[in-house]
């Protein structure tokens, strides 16, 4: 019964950790969206990311920063097929001060990371729920054995 506790209290902080990350990750993306610059780029070309059997594409993206630089960047996170096609344009989204930690204007870019914590701590904290109802179940005596004792 004692395991079942600290595998609970281990979970609920597991689960808090992880939804306060997404809670970062979310703010950290809304201050980014009140201080970006958006532009048209480019993709010029398709990363490719192996891992043991699986493979994912990640695009390559080329624009020109508001003081006229070029810039290039990658983005961090691929899928299997592609997204993007080489050639394609699309809206990128960059901190004037910090163009090369530009962004592209989607979902997943802007929000997937904040998503999949959120998803994660939730289910980590419904998992702890769960070992709770378990718990308590083992604990609680018996009807059988408090009517005997009545």
């Amino acid at each position: 019964m004692r395991a079942l506790l600290v595998i609970k209290h281990i979970l609920v902080v597991g689960g808090l950790v992880t939804l306060m990350a997404a809670l970062f990750t979310y703010n950290a993306s809304n201050d980014f969206l009140a201080a970006a610059n958006s532009t048209s780029g480019s993709v010029i070309a398709l990363l490719e990311d192996a891992d043991g059997d699986s493979i994912s594409y990640r695009p390559i993206v080329k624009f020109l920063s508001g003081d006229g630089r070029e810039v290039r960047f990658s983005e961090p996170i691929g899928s299997n097929p592609s997204a993007y096609s080489v050639g394609q344009e699309v809206t990128v989204l960059y901190a004037p001060d910090s163009p090369q930690g530009a962004k592209l204007n989607s979902f997943s870019s802007l929000w997937g990371i904040a998503l999949i914590l959120a998803v994660l701590g939730g289910s980590i904290l419904l998992i702890a729920g769960l070992v709770t109802l378990v718990a308590g179940r083992k604990l609680s005596p018996k009807k059988d054995n408090l009517i005997r004792v009545l």
